[in-house]
């Protein structure tokens, strides 16, 4: 089987960079010809395993200059490259996508391989083993049920690539199994620049490695910009080498925006919009008000509020569930948008709509109003069955501060919704928890997905 061609394009540039610094590691840098190498020196384990193109393989592991070289190597072979989580279920993951065995990787870095009995097929990779391409699974979150498994055309996905981009030393701060995350790689490895890893991705640590590899690009998420926002360690670290901090993957709330603005003073600002289904379609963030972007070219439309996009990164469909709502190339997100002379605002996902008495509320609506409190460090808002209304509005607070006497806050909250929103909208229900909100993917849980209650 031959590999992808965009691949092979990939493997030529990197060929002529070969001193050029391309990843670091912590302390450790290397260069675009020692990556080379190790992807060499990862096809004699490939051929260890008897691992042949065309089999869907797994790989989990967090971002490591192996596992991207070892990925590399299995794509160049042909297989299909399952990435999972460190934290994922494999036996699962892996029956769901058809898969032969596992790469798992250890704290040390050393890879070891697990056979698996299932195997077995599916008409979607069929397809692509008769042609003798490369490609890739990434699932889903598993926030509205099972993981969906998304089956993915690398060299389609490589068509975004193609156009020129300037080298930048890039922070890998989204996780390899998310498809952000694997824009990051692939966008810096075409571009010739450098991608950090940092492992730990608390705001401290983030921070020192932006500034022990004077990084340029951080891509991020709301969540982690308002942990960075109360940390201090922003302020407490020399930041001045970031040119571009973009967010993404849920909607973001004006008052972190504009204390992230504050903070990183000299940084661009960019909203980015994708999914797991299509990939990261370009898109520009309006001058002056982040919230609002703009897609370029004729990729995106919206249809009764709904938007959809049509892009050549587009996934091929899903593994493990029936295929979604599509129509003539064009995909539905089951994002809700406002549109305002031609520049869109996320506002939230259709499922995730709260019905009160036929009144539709938006969660992150509600979670932007709350986050304007100085003691709120978090917030999720969801809808809870309501007998009379159908459903109410109930909120997850994580307050700045440690405590146990919630009563004051609550007070807080309540006085401070019901000014800005409208009553309907105001949460019945307030519950507090002194733990993170968010997930390993650095993105808010919502309170239907979380047991921690408190208050």
């Amino acid at each position: 089987m031959t590999p992808a061609l965009r691949l092979e394009r990939l493997f030529g540039m990197m060929a002529d960079r070969r001193a050029a610094p391309a990843i670091a590691e912590r302390d450790t840098g290397h260069s675009y010809g020692d990556l080379i190498d190790a992807v060499n020196d990862a096809d004699d384990l490939i051929d260890q395993h008897r691992i042949s193109g065309g089999d869907v393989v797994g790989l989990q592991s967090d971002f490591s200059f192996r596992a991207i070289a070892l990925a590399l190597a299995l794509f160049r072979r042909g297989c299909i490259v399952a990435f999972l989580s460190p934290r994922a279920d494999l036996e699962t993951a892996l029956a769901d996508c058809a898969a032969t065995g596992a790469f798992r990787f250890s704290p040390d870095g050393a890879p070891a391989f697990h056979r698996l009995r299932h195997g077995g097929s599916h008409p979607l990779i069929d397809g692509l083993r008769a042609e003798g391409r490369a490609g890739f699974v990434i699932f889903s979150s598993g926030s509205s049920g099972t993981p969906k498994a998304i089956l993915h055309d690398l060299d389609a996905f490589l068509s975004a690539y193609e156009r020129p981009m300037k080298p930048a030393r890039t922070l890998a701060f989204l996780l390899l199994d998310h498809v952000a995350g694997l824009d990051t790689l692939f966008y810096t490895l075409h571009a010739g620049g450098l991608l950090v890893i940092e492992p730990d991705r608390s705001p401290p640590a983030i921070c020192r490695a932006i500034a022990r590899w004077q990084v340029e690009i951080l891509p991020t998420s709301p969540s982690f910009l308002k942990l960075l926002c109360m940390s201090g360690a922003a302020e407490a670290t020399d930041l001045d080498s970031l040119r571009i901090v973009t967010f993404g993957s849920e909607p973001m709330d004006g008052a972190t925006l504009a204390r992230i603005a504050e903070i990183l003073p000299n940084a661009e600002l960019r909203q980015k919009y994708g999914s797991s289904e299509f990939g990261a379609p370009s898109v520009k963030t309006r001058a002056g008000d982040e919230l609002w972007i703009k897609f370029h070219g004729d990729t995106a439309q919206v249809i009764e509020g709904m938007l959809w996009v049509r892009a050549s990164t587009t996934m091929l469909g899903y593994l493990n569930a029936e295929q979604p709502l599509a129509k003539d190339g064009w995909l539905c997100t089951g994002d809700r948008v406002e549109q305002r002379d031609g520049w869109l605002r996320i506002l939230g996902r259709n499922s995730d709509l709260i019905n009160v008495g036929g009144e539709k509320v938006f969660p992150s609506e509600v979670e932007a109003i709350i986050s304007e409190i100085d003691e709120v460090a978090e917030v999720a808002v969801s809808g809870e069955s309501h007998p009379l209304m159908g459903q109410v509005v109930c909120a997850m607070v994580r307050p700045k501060v440690n405590t146990s006497d919630f009563n004051a806050l609550r007070s807080i909250v309540r006085k401070h919704c019901m000014k800005r929103l409208t009553r309907y909208k105001v949460p019945m229900k307030i519950n507090f928890t002194n733990n993170a909100l968010f997930n390993d993917r650095q993105k808010l849980v919502r309170l239907s997905q979380t047991n921690i209650a408190q208050g």
